[in-house]
């Protein structure tokens, strides 16, 4: 064996090694950028406080509808694990008014931020990603999305996880620029 090709042999094993070596630490940094945007994102979350949908502060309201624009750009850039995509989601549809896309009337208007119906270009005009992924059609059983009755909680959790089905699709759907 000629020392070019021992050489040879060796820079490709280093290669192989750094390239691996390069794999395994991007994993760990996507790792931990997903757990410092989750812990972020909390922490924000508890700094709001209590949020009431018929008396809340509009600098809360504002505060948290910022909050939800950030974490849906996560959520459409893969920056969070699907478990936590979901939950945000499903916290999201207990605040927000969901918006029929051919009359733009609310569906939920019982179960979200009162001031955001009475005023929604106050609060939404600068969150299109929000107000895309808010907009859907009105095929969904909303009585049973929102019931408390503990007999309907079957019924209740197929039709959330229907909804946010729904929301995940507007939001991979959502083009900023287009």
């Amino acid at each position: 064996m000629q020392i070019e090709d021992f050489l040879e042999i060796l820079f490709q094993g280093i290669t192989a090694i750094a390239i691996i070596f390069a794999a395994i630490q991007i994993k760990i940094n996507r790792k931990q950028l997903n757990i410092s945007v989750i812990e972020k994102c909390f922490k924000d979350f508890r700094e709001l406080g209590k949020l009431d949908l018929n008396a809340a502060h509009p600098s809360k309201i504002k505060a948290y509808i910022e909050i939800v624009n950030e974490e849906l750009f996560y959520m459409q850039r893969g920056y969070l694990p699907e478990d936590i995509c979901l939950e945000w989601l499903d916290g999201i549809i207990e605040y927000l008014p969901l918006y029929d896309k051919y009359s733009n009337t609310a569906l939920n208007p019982q179960n979200c931020f009162s001031a955001i119906l009475e005023n929604p270009d106050e609060y939404l005009r600068n969150y299109s990603r929000v107000l895309h992924v808010l907009t859907i059609d009105n095929t969904f059983d909303f009585a049973a999305i929102y019931s408390l009755d503990k007999s309907e909680l079957v019924n209740r959790i197929k039709e959330r996880k229907k909804l946010i089905k729904h929301l995940k699709s507007n939001l991979k759907n959502f083009d900023f620029y287009s």
